[in-house]
Formats: structure tokens, sequence, C-alpha cells
């Protein structure tokens, strides 16, 4: 169940400290509406936007028309049916993964597929580390004193605080910041 109010705190125990005695606790709180625009703000400061999978697939299909293979109209019909699939929360049909799975080692070689993917990968980086020190209002059990200056997570504290830690709290601020349609209806 989600938590309902901004002022909800919400415990995460990372995946390597669940079991332990008195393990590292980590509290986040879902963001208010202005704090998800101030989350926006801050990633795109940060120059981390998630390229559109729109977008990928655009490319995929620029690159197809561009080589020309002996295959294209096939390859082409592949990308329109994964993209719909995906866009439909289905999973895309094996032969058609399987045909564009054979055209990455094109893609890997297109300057505009990898600024496509590094963006991505970026990110998926950036993301939850921002999303700690946004939303991050508290810990027990970890070395650190917890503190916040302006209203978020210093970076030099944030820095003390192992990466699959801040990956874990990171990831669950996210989760609150955009629910799923099915945790919404909860």
């Amino acid at each position: 169940m989600l938590p309902i109010s901004a002022k909800d705190r919400v415990p995460v125990i990372p995946p390597d400290c669940e079991g332990q005695d008195d393990p590292p606790t980590y509290y986040v709180k879902p963001a208010s509406v202005f704090e998800r625009a101030a989350f926006n703000r801050e990633m795109t400061l940060r120059g981390a936007a998630y390229p559109s999978d729109a977008q990928a697939y655009a490319v995929m299909r620029a690159v197809i028309r561009e080589s020309a293979p002996a295959n294209a109209e096939a390859l082409l019909e592949a990308v329109d049916a994964v993209e719909a699939d995906r866009r439909e929360g289905r999973e895309p049909d094996p032969e058609h993964a399987a045909l564009l799975a054979g055209i990455e080692p094109v893609l890997a070689e297109v300057p505009e597929f990898l600024a496509v993917a590094a963006k991505r990968a970026h990110y998926l980086e950036v993301a939850p580390l921002v999303a700690m020190q946004m939303f991050c209002v508290g810990w027990e059990n970890v070395g650190a004193r917890f503190r916040r200056v302006g209203g978020r997570l210093p970076e030099e504290l944030l820095a003390e605080v192992p990466q699959l830690h801040a990956l874990a709290v990171g990831s669950k601020a996210l989760e609150l910041l955009r629910p799923t349609e099915t945790q919404r209806k909860n």
C-alpha cells in the first residue's frame, strides 16, 4: 500500500542487510506535487533526461533505412511491432525481438543510438541518487549522523552511504514519486 501523505515516512532496509539484527534503516517520504516538479528540475539541471522509447525506435528505424540491409522491411516491421507491444505492456514477439537483437552490433557503432543509450544510462545512475538526496528524511543504524541542509541530504553525506544502500533507498523514493497504475488503485 502506498503512503497517502508527503508527511509519511517509509522505511527502507537495503537488500544486503535484510535479516540482520538492527539493520541500517533509511526513511523516505513521498513527494508533494511541488517536490515532484523540483525533482524534475534537478534532473534537468544535472543533464539527466531519459530519452523515450519512441526516440530509441526512431533511431533504429533511421539506421535500418540508412544501412538498407536486404531484410530492411522485416526489420522495420519488427521495430513497429516491438514498439507497439512495449507501449501496450506486452512482451514482444520472440521472433521480432530476435530480429532486433541481430542488429545490436550495428547499432553499437551508431553515434545517435549510443547517445540515446548513454543518456538513459546516465539518468538511471543519477535518478536514485537525486531521489535519495531529496526524499530521505532520516536513518537508523547508519554510521554517519543524519542531517539535511537546505531541505536535502548534503552531497558529502550522501557520499558516505554505501552505493547499494543509496540505490535501494533512491529506487524506493522513485517508486513513491511515480507509482504504477496498480499501486495507485490500492
